[in-house]
C-alpha cells in the first residue's frame, strides 16, 4: 500500500512474499534515505552507515566495514573481549538486589563493546555530556515527529525547536569523536 506522510512517500508491506519483493529483489530501488533532520544535523549530513545516502560513498563505507570490523578474523579477535563484557554484566546482576533496568544495561554493555571495537577504549556513560549517552539520545528523540521532515517547506521556521535541539547534540557528538 502506497501513502504519503506529508510529502515523503511511504510503502507499507503486508505480506512476506511483497516483503522479499522490496527487500531482496529491488532492494537497490529502495535502498535510498529520506532526508531527516536529525541525521543532517548530527549525522554529518546523512554521510554514515546507518543514515548514509544509497551510491558509490555508501557502498563504499559498506565493502570497508565488512572487510576492516566485521570480517570473520575481527569478530573472533573480539571474542573474549565479549565474553568478558557479557560476563560483566551477569556479575552484575547477580549482585543487584534491586530491580535492573535491563533495557539500559544491555545498551552499556553493547555500546561499550562498540566502542572496545571501534575506537579501542571503553568510554563510560558520563564521558559524552553530563546527561550521559542514553538522556542525550532520549533527548534527541523527544517530542512529536518532527515536522520538517513531512513538509519540507516549513523546514526554515524549525516550528518545533527541533533543529536546535538537535544542532546543540551534533556538538556534543562531534566534540566525542574529536576527543
Amino acid at each position: 500500500m502506497y501513502i504519503r506522510l506529508g510529502f515523503a512517500p511511504a510503502i507499507v508491506v503486508s505480506s512476506p512474499s511483497a516483503a522479499k519483493l522490496f527487500l531482496k529483489t529491488y532492494d537497490h530501488i529502495f535502498a535510498n534515505r529520506s532526508h531527516h533532520e536529525f541525521s543532517y544535523l548530527v549525522a554529518y549530513e546523512q554521510r554514515n552507515i546507518v543514515f548514509g545516502r544509497y551510491g558509490p560513498y555508501w557502498r563504499n563505507m559498506r565493502k570497508l566495514c565488512t572487510v576492516q570490523l566485521l570480517s570473520g578474523l575481527k569478530i573472533r579477535q573480539f571474542e573474549p573481549m565479549r565474553k568478558a563484557e557479557v560476563g560483566s554484566m551477569v556479575d552484575s546482576l547477580r549482585e543487584a538486589a534491586a530491580s535492573v533496568d535491563l533495557s539500559a544495561m544491555i545498551m552499556s554493555v553493547n555500546g561499550g563493546m562498540t566502542c572496545l571495537m571501534v575506537l579501542g577504549r571503553k568510554f563510560e556513560e558520563r564521558d559524552l555530556d553530563d546527561r550521559g549517552f542514553k538522556g542525550l539520545m532520549s533527548e534527541a528523540m523527544a517530542g512529536p515527529f518532527n515536522l520538517g521532515d513531512y513538509y519540507p517547506y516549513l523546514r526554515w521556521m524549525d516550528p518545533q525547536g527541533s533543529a536546535r535541539r538537535f544542532k546543540k547534540i551534533g556538538v556534543i557528538f562531534d566534540w566525542f569523536v574529536e576527543s
